[in-house]
């Protein structure tokens, strides 16, 4: 996209020589001497804005409808971020919206226009669109979409003043034409909060008024702004990393070379890089949605000692979050950001999982840590130890049949049976310790021998040949022959010598109860000195009452494909009316998890190409297996990582990937002879390369006229020069005007080198918009060739002027040139000398019928000799 933009063009034809006599004067010190190279005053020229703002708005005849948006920020601005609105007669909601596309470059602007509008509007224009139809009473906003945020305001939003907001000498946002003063450097961010035709209160004090119709200003606006400068930093912030906890986190960082920085956040690893001149408020209450600036200050002194870091809350659990930091120097609106990456820079973060709430309260963490707390709630809790005979009145309230009240279901059938037939019959129920008696040998004894979370009823036949086999897999079919009335003989159980398989409505059941069990007996027990622990192998007691429970990998299997039913937990209820504690793993399965199994808990040195992975330490397991897969239901395991042994390693670095592609990643865990469940999968989303370019800018526009000896100032992105080294053999220049060449290449930082121009060729005519030059391979880390953006350089067009005098001062009277906007005025002491452009030491008269005639006082002038140089500007 072309930006619009008038063309300065100078040559000499007319020199005329004045008597200033006894009015002489020095020039004002704000005058420019001369056309100085950038290495001399580039900085101290070059104003900022706080970001793009409406630059003239012209509502004229029929469809001539206008807006320019200027951009002087210091850098280009994608276009794509910003959106026009009109709000019609005084309405709240916007009737129109045109999206923006392109690069506006620094100092340029941006015409949008009505498709009808006059052809002296639409050869200037960007965009036109039909939308942009709006009279003096309506409101128009430049809106910044990334932020949701006006970033300026014409009018008032929800204010119809009649036919038009007006203030005195004849303002008015109806039949005029209005441009944006030279000083003003931001828009209008907050809606006036008056009403009425007066309510657009900066409308005389920020704007210069012009009849209708007149576009003679559209298309370059002129802008002095705040003209002090700072430079950026060149070293990013590094390193950060953080201590999570459940809701909140701290973050520490290595600092770069910037005074100041800012730190922001998101829930995805996606970030809007500050403008240049923006000064955002820092907010550590994470607002859980969208990207958030969380810091923003220097190193902190704590205690003495140098701090780099922050604290952010009211984060979710168990929830991945991004950071990233920005370097910047300066303060308020005139500020310059770093915006590149580095190691560590952008990074994630997970909070832990979230603690319980209720009987829970305060239970966190895995592995033996988290254990050892479920052991302490369940244990203390369990306030009532019952007799082995009150277990016969207790059974039959807590495994109540839902569905018929006067019966109870058995465990291993699920035969629904008389809660009176109990006894030691072949169709009677009675008392199964799931966590069989001799696992440990605690008998009938309370606690653990008249714990209701493992006794059940169950019919005696069925109880008998259980008897106290581990659970695992496989086996024969176990027939009853015996079965209460109704019921065939079918258990849907299997047996071998030493284990169990029950059928698959109690797998998990079983799973929970083995598993309780394995946690609230410790050995810490008064009356009950034994650990009892989970195995990875059947016939764990040996016949000689080891406290042992098997097959630990395959219960943690039957936990999850049978999980928790209404009925399991009605009678978790049951139980803890009557006994006090509850079975975690009925109301928390994921405890499950976090105790036997490795869990994802972090993501640390994040790159382009490579990323760590992190996880927790489980109890029991003698290995862990990793799998990385590119979706998360592990369809595409990459190769290499299909159930990698990682050992009993806690973390593993990932290298070999694919800048900016996601990737999900779990473990699971190995006992003796088999593998736990798996873990819940963790994301990591690898940061992107940035694109490598070139940039070349200016800080004036250049023409024949200052090409020789013009500095442009070349900065990369994505990339580094090799060395400081810069060989000018290895730059070279496209389309450019005959005679210009490159004259040094200057090397100022890693990034950022300054190009100067010689130029000794003849006067030329026409403008060379797409100037660039292409940096040879082998002078960037990136190893390939690099070509910039492309700059214009403009061409000088010849202007005679008549000279005559004033009662106060001097009139030039320019010869019209065709199709020029408007001229710039030269002066010099010396008619063979250096020509210093004076254009605003005096002014024109405007409204005549070619803008062509200039005043300028006695008093602006230093000699009473004086010779001029007039040229022309044409877009």
């Amino acid at each position: 996209m072309k930006i619009k933009q008038i063309t300065t063009l100078l040559l000499t034809l007319l020199i005329c020589q004045i008597s200033l006599g006894n009015h002489l004067s020095e020039i004002d010190s704000q005058i420019t001497k001369g056309i100085t190279n950038s290495s001399e005053t580039l900085k101290a020229s070059t104003p900022l804005a706080e970001d793009l703002f409406i630059s003239e708005y012209v509502e004229g005849s029929s469809n001539n409808k206008a807006l320019e948006i200027f951009n002087g920020t210091g850098h280009p601005v994608n276009l794509s971020d910003y959106k026009v609105q009109i709000f019609y007669n005084g309405a709240q909601n916007p009737g129109a919206n045109i999206n923006l596309n392109g690069i506006l470059n620094n100092g340029d602007v941006f015409v949008i226009a009505h498709i009808s509008a006059s052809p002296d509007i639409l050869k200037i224009t960007n965009l036109s669109n039909g939308s942009l139809s709006f009279n003096g009473d309506d409101a128009i906003t430049l809106t910044k979409i990334s932020t949701n945020s006006y970033v300026d305001i014409f009018g008032v939003i929800g204010n119809d003043p009649g036919n038009a907001w007006i203030g005195p000498n004849g303002y008015s946002t109806l039949d005029k034409t209005l441009v944006r003063n030279p000083e003003v450097c931001h828009g209008v961010t907050i809606n006036p909060s008056g009403t009425g035709p007066n309510a657009f209160t900066t409308l005389t004090t920020e704007w210069t008024l012009f009849d209708r119709d007149t576009f003679t200003n559209l298309g370059f606006h002129l802008f002095t702004g705040n003209n002090t400068e700072v430079d950026p930093p060149t070293i990013q912030t590094s390193n950060i990393t953080g201590y999570p906890g459940v809701t909140s986190m701290t973050l520490e960082w290595t600092p770069g070379n910037g005074s100041r920085r800012i730190v922001k956040m998101n829930t995805v690893n996606s970030f809007t890089d500050p403008l240049d001149g923006s000064y955002p408020v820092a907010n550590p209450i994470w607002a859980n949605s969208g990207e958030q600036v969380i810091y923003n200050g220097s190193t902190q002194i704590v205690e003495d000692t140098p701090f780099n870091g922050c604290e952010v809350t009211n984060l979710n659990p168990s929830t991945t979050y991004w950071f990233r930091a920005y370097e910047y120097n300066g303060t308020g609106s005139n500020t310059k950001y770093l915006t590149t990456t580095a190691t560590g820079n952008p990074a994630s973060l997970t909070t832990l999982e979230g603690q319980g709430s209720g009987y829970y309260a305060g239970i966190d963490g895995y592995g033996a840590n988290l254990k050892q707390q479920l052991h302490t709630l369940i244990k203390d809790t369990h306030t009532t130890k019952y007799s082995y005979a009150a277990l016969i009145t207790q059974i039959p309230y807590t495994d109540e049949d839902p569905e018929n009240s006067d019966n109870l279901i058995e465990i291993y059938t699920g035969w629904s049976v008389n809660k009176n037939n109990f006894g030691n019959a072949t169709t009677d129920w009675n008392r199964e310790h799931t966590w069989s008696k001799s696992h440990g040998n605690f008998g009938d004894t309370p606690p653990a021998g008249t714990d209701l979370h493992h006794l059940r009823p169950c019919d005696s036949t069925v109880n008998s040949t259980k008897g106290n086999k581990d659970f695992a897999e496989g086996g024969n079919p176990v027939i009853d022959n015996s079965p209460p009335a109704g019921y065939t003989g079918e258990t849907g159980c299997f047996q071998t010598t030493y284990s169990w398989e029950p059928r698959n409505d109690d797998k998990g059941d079983v799973a929970r109860m083995i598993m309780y069990m394995a946690v609230r007996y410790e050995g810490d027990d008064p009356n009950f000195q034994t650990n009892l622990e989970m195995v990875d192998y059947i016939h764990s007691d040996e016949n000689t009452n080891q406290p042992y429970y098997g097959k630990l990998s395959t219960l943690l299997r039957w936990h999850i494909i049978d999980p928790p039913d209404e009925r399991e937990m009605q009678r978790n209820n049951r139980i803890a009316e009557r006994q006090g504690n509850r079975n975690p793993f009925i109301d928390h399965p994921e405890y499950a998890t976090r105790i036997w199994t490795p869990c994802p808990i972090a993501n640390t040195n994040v790159t382009e190409t490579s990323f760590t992975a992190n996880w927790s330490q489980p109890i029991q397991a003698t290995a862990y297996y990793f799998q990385l897969a590119s979706d998360s239901l592990f369809i595409n395991v990459l190769p290499g990582y299909n159930n990698l042994n990682v050992q009993l390693q806690t973390s593993k670095t990932i290298s070999g990937l694919n800048s900016g592609s996601t990737y999900y990643y779990r473990l699971c865990s190995f006992f003796l002879e088999g593998y736990g469940m798996w873990s819940p999968f963790m994301s990591v989303t690898l940061t992107s390369p940035e694109p490598i370019t070139a940039s070349l800018s200016s800080s004036f526009p250049l023409d024949e006229y200052n090409l020789n000896g013009a500095s442009l100032t070349l900065v990369l992105t994505g990339t580094t020069f090799t060395d400081n080294n810069l060989l000018i053999s290895n730059f070279t220049l496209n389309n450019a005007p005959a005679g210009l060449s490159i004259q040094s290449v200057n090397y100022i930082n890693p990034t950022t080198a300054i190009v100067t121009l010689n130029f000794n060729g003849l006067d030329f005519d026409i403008n060379y918009y797409n100037v660039s030059i292409t940096i040879a391979a082998e002078e960037t880390l990136a190893h390939q060739e690099i070509i910039t953006n492309s700059v214009t350089i403009y061409a000088l067009i010849e202007g005679r002027a008549l000279l005559s005098l004033e009662q106060e001062g001097y009139k030039l009277t320019i010869v019209p040139v065709i199709d020029a906007s408007a001229y710039r005025i030269f002066g010099s002491i010396n008619p063979y000398g250096f020509y210093s452009e004076i254009t605003s030491s005096g002014n024109f008269e405007f409204g005549v019928p070619y803008n062509n005639i200039w005043h300028i006082s006695f008093q602006a002038l230093p000699e009473d000799r004086y010779f001029f140089k007039v040229a022309a500007m044409r877009q």
